[in-house]
C-alpha cells in the first residue's frame, strides 16, 4: 500500500471510529483482492419516473469492475420492482422526516417497539445511476461515477463471532454513523445474527434497526463483512437481533449481474 493511501485510510478510520463510538476499526494492510467502498447512503428508487415509496433503504458498498462503478443495496431484493421494470428504474439519494412506530405481526410481544422511516422522498437532482439487477442478495445498480464516501476502501471479509460495527442512519439530518455491535452466531446458511450493543444507539428506535436500515454495512476486522437483511421480530430469544447477509454473497450476486 502506498504511504499516501495508508495515511488517508488511517485518517478516515479515525473519523469512523469517532462516529457513534465504534471501537477498534482498523483496515487490513494488504491490497490483494477486490476492495469495496462502504457507502451507507439512504437511497430510493424511481420506476418510470414514479418514486417507489416502499423501496427506500440503505446502500451497502460500491465496487469498480472494468472501469465501471457498481452499487449494491438493501441486503435483499427490491420487492416492489418487477423484472420488466428494472431497465426503467433509477437510483437516487433519499431523505425522510423521521420514524414511525409499527407493531409487527399479531404474534409479536406488544412491549417491543419497531419502527420504519416516515415520509421518505428522493431528490430528483441526485441521480446516482440505474438499476441493472434485482437479486435475493441485493439490488444492483450501475453508478454514473465513483461514489463520494467518507469511508475508506476495504477488502471483503468473512463474518465471525465477535465485535463488529454497523454503519446506519438514525438521524436523517446527520447521515450514517458507526455503532458498536456484536455478531453472536453464524447460521448454517452463512448469514450472521447481530446484536446492537452501542449505548449511543438512539432510544427512540428501541432495541433494533428500523425498516429502512436494510443494506446498512457491517464492518468487522477491517473489512466489509455484510449488510443488514432483516430484523428478528417474534422469536423470543432473538427479538431485536438482526440478520446479516454476508458481503461475499452480495459480491457474488453483483459479479454475476456484471458478467451477464
Amino acid at each position: 500500500m502506498k504511504k499516501t493511501t495508508a495515511i488517508k485510510v488511517a485518517a478516515a478510520l479515525k473519523i469512523l471510529s469517532m462516529l457513534g463510538g465504534a471501537q477498534e476499526i482498523q483496515a487490513q494492510p494488504n491490497c490483494n483482492g477486490t476492495r469495496v467502498i462502504p457507502t451507507a447512503n439512504v437511497v430510493g428508487l424511481k420506476t418510470n419516473g414514479v418514486f417507489m415509496q416502499g423501496e427506500t433503504g440503505t446502500s451497502t458498498f460500491a465496487v469498480e469492475k472494468n472501469g465501471v462503478w457498481h452499487l449494491a443495496k438493501f441486503g435483499h431484493r427490491a420487492f416492489d420492482i418487477q423484472d420488466s421494470d428494472i431497465a426503467n428504474t433509477t437510483v437516487h439519494l433519499a431523505t425522510f422526516d423521521g420514524w414511525q412506530r409499527w407493531l409487527g405481526t399479531d404474534n409479536c410481544p406488544p412491549r417491543h417497539r419497531f419502527y420504519s422511516i416516515a415520509n421518505s422522498s428522493v431528490n430528483p437532482n441526485s441521480l446516482k445511476g440505474r438499476l441493472t439487477g434485482n437479486t435475493d442478495a441485493a439490488a444492483i445498480s450501475v453508478l454514473d461515477q465513483r461514489p463520494n464516501s467518507p469511508f475508506p476502501e476495504m477488502p471483503i471479509v468473512d463474518l465471525q463471532v465477535g465485535r463488529a460495527t454497523i454503519l446506519a442512519t438514525t438521524d436523517p439530518r446527520i447521515g450514517a454513523r458507526a455503532y458498536n455491535a456484536e455478531i453472536i452466531r453464524i447460521q448454517d446458511d452463512g448469514s450472521a445474527v447481530l446484536r446492537i450493543t452501542d449505548r449511543n444507539w438512539p432510544r427512540h428506535l428501541g432495541i433494533t434497526v428500523a425498516n429502512g436500515h436494510s443494506g446498512s454495512p457491517v464492518i468487522q476486522n477491517g473489512g466489509m463483512g455484510g449488510a443488514v437483511a432483516a430484523m428478528i421480530l417474534c422469536q423470543c430469544d432473538d427479538i431485536g437481533n438482526v440478520i446479516i447477509r454476508p458481503a461475499r454473497e452480495i459480491m457474488n450476486a453483483l459479479t454475476e449481474q456484471v458478467t451477464r
